[in-house]
């Protein structure tokens, strides 16, 4: 069973997650299962509480998230766009991202996910948190972290800018500017490996 071919543009989408229901995350302003070649664009996400403002859920594939403006995302655990158990690929780009508490662009337990010239701007947490998830995840075969890939995104104000799951994870290209955390934090290569930016522009990023 699958969402195929889905278009979901052009909406406004404001206020939802207002209910701190505890434990329950189960909740976003869209979410999705099973998104299989589907465009989601030009659609706005204002005010989301407690829950992601985005979240494709279980086996999205082939799967564009573009020109959507995120703002003011708070008490969420998973920050604005978030991504679960896939296997990819799947594409973030071209979207504003500012005011998100917590984080940019979350996921577990997903691979191939490409995030693409956003502007991410002013939240807490990181702009982009890529995380280890289970290993018992794995769909046909795939590790849950695999080969992500970061190309030209410009990241400003946030606590740290980048965090990777695991070595196949590539980023080049982005820009940084003014963050709001330590300077020896700004990135994670792994789990547990802080780095400044010299430390992560010398293991071949950016």
């Amino acid at each position: 069973v699958s969402n195929q071919s889905l278009l979901i543009e052009d909406n406004l989408i404001t206020d939802n997650g207002l209910l701190p229901c505890t434990n329950h995350y189960e909740t976003g302003g869209i979410k999705i299962h099973f998104p299989v070649s589907s465009l989601l664009r030009r659609n706005v996400f204002l005010r989301n509480r407690h829950s992601a403002a985005l979240w494709l859920d279980g086996f999205c594939t082939n799967t564009r998230i573009t020109q959507n403006v995120f703002a003011d995302t708070s008490a969420s655990p998973f920050g604005s766009i978030f991504l679960e158990i896939t296997n990819g690929p799947n594409l973030v780009d071209n979207n504003l991202i500012v005011g998100s508490q917590t984080h940019g662009v979350y996921e577990h337990d997903a691979a191939r996910l490409i995030i693409a010239q956003n502007l991410f701007a002013g939240g807490s947490g990181s702009a982009v948190q890529l995380n280890l998830g289970a290993p018992d995840r794995k769909i046909d075969g795939i590790h849950p972290e695999d080969d992500h890939r970061l190309w030209g995104n410009i990241l400003q104000g946030f606590e740290r800018y980048i965090v990777l799951p695991s070595a196949t994870s590539q980023s080049e290209g982005n820009v940084f500017s003014g963050v709001s955390g330590s300077a020896t934090d700004l990135f994670h290569a792994g789990p547990q490996t802080a780095a400044d930016l010299a430390a992560w522009q010398g293991g071949g990023r950016d």
